[in-house]
């Protein structure tokens, strides 16, 4: 996402900055702002009720200021309580954003503003939708509730949930209630979820992040931890708090996983802390696991397939080779570093640097490997 809306740019510059003791005449200030023209309104009333002012627009109320334009069914001034309320198909636009909504009402002494009923807001290529906005302009921050769905419909993602909050002044939204962040592809088909307690969007850094019981579906590949740092833009994900990340029978772990994306697609991961990687090696024979540990792990991934580890630090490795389709025994490995190459799943060449050691086991006595 390329940058989420300042709610107070439709909201309060017109209702704060424009509208004061008047619908149709701006108050005066040292520095009073332009006037507001009234375009058009079928009926303008002056009226009293239980001793208090109202000034009612009603019919195709249209009012303007600068590039800043309304539009609504019906507006009316509770010019004592300080209150407005806008009704009906109301719109706020200007030459950036757009907001609609069924009622916006304004609060003058308190400076509050709130937006309800099928709320959108529009800026660029993203699309914000939700029940209601409440916006507190001397704390500067909003609050939505109800079906909170924030789209970018230039990267194809979107965040939904039951709330949200926005600070204008850190630049952070969140969103909370079973949040999901979606991401689809150039045919609208989902290439990645993300689920977890809480996610949140920083606006400046084009970072997403999902706090606590994180949990990550690609594809067949399926990914779980505390925390995950997600940016779209620049392809890269960190996955912390015990991370793991599961594709079929295949497991790897360790302190911090990072994920690499190109062109959509994963294409390294680099597992740092007690990495750990655990990959079948057929699905006859569940309990032969190739598998591999050390301090680090970069692993190389090509059109969906393992190709190459790199293990580092204090490295093993235990695997089971096959040739021409026959099993042949089992090896165990140990050095500074390890590197392995993968054909479709199987070990076809591996080295080892510094303080080798190894032991093999023929196939009748493979099954002590893991011992």
């Amino acid at each position: 996402m390329k940058k989420l809306i300042c709610i107070h740019s439709i909201v309060l510059i017109a209702l704060i900055a424009l509208l004061t003791n008047s619908l149709v005449v701006a108050a005066v200030e040292e520095k009073p702002p332009s006037p507001i023209q009234l375009i058009h309104a079928d009926d303008l009333i002056n009226r009293t009720e239980n001793g208090k002012a109202i000034q009612e627009l009603t019919g195709s109320v249209h009012l303007r200021q600068d590039v800043l334009q309304v539009t609504c069914d019906k507006a009316i001034n509770f010019q004592d309580e300080g209150r407005l309320i806008f009704e009906g198909n109301v719109v706020f636009w200007d030459t950036i954003r757009t907001l609609t909504a069924l009622q916006v009402v304004y609060y003058q002494n308190t400076r509050r503003v709130t937006a309800s009923k099928d709320v959108v807001i529009t800026q660029d290529t993203l699309i914000i939708r939700c029940q209601k906005v409440l916006y507190l302009d001397n704390q500067e921050e909003a609050y939505f509730d109800g079906g909170v769905t924030l789209v970018d419909q230039a990267s194809g993602s979107t965040i939904e949930g039951r709330r949200g909050t926005y600070s204008e002044l850190e630049g952070l939204s969140t969103i909370t209630g079973d949040p999901v962040f979606t991401e689809r592809d150039t045919t609208d088909s989902i290439r990645m979820q993300i689920f977890g307690e809480q996610i949140e969007y920083h606006t400046t850094d084009h970072l997403a992040v999902s706090r606590d019981s994180v949990l990550v579906i690609r594809g067949d590949l399926e990914a779980t931890g505390d925390l995950l740092e997600y940016n779209r833009e620049d392809g890269w994900a960190v996955l912390s708090g015990s991370p793991r990340i599961y594709r079929k029978d295949e497991e790897i772990q360790g302190n911090k996983i990072t994920m690499y994306f190109h062109d959509g697609d994963m294409d390294r991961l680099l597992v740092n802390g007690d990495a750990l990687a655990i990959i079948p090696v057929d699905t006859v024979e569940t309990d032969r696991k190739n598998w591999m540990r050390g301090q680090s792990m970069d692993l190389i991934v090509t059109n969906g397939q393992l190709t190459q580890t790199i293990v580092t630090g204090q490295a093993q490795a235990l695997y089971f080779p096959i040739e021409n389709g026959e099993r042949k025994g089992a090896n165990k490995v140990s050095g500074d570093s390890i590197t392995l190459w993968f054909t479709d799943g199987e070990v076809t060449r591996i080295k080892v640097t510094g303080g080798t050691q190894g032991t093999y086991y023929p196939e009748k006595l493979a099954h002590r490997a893991n011992n």
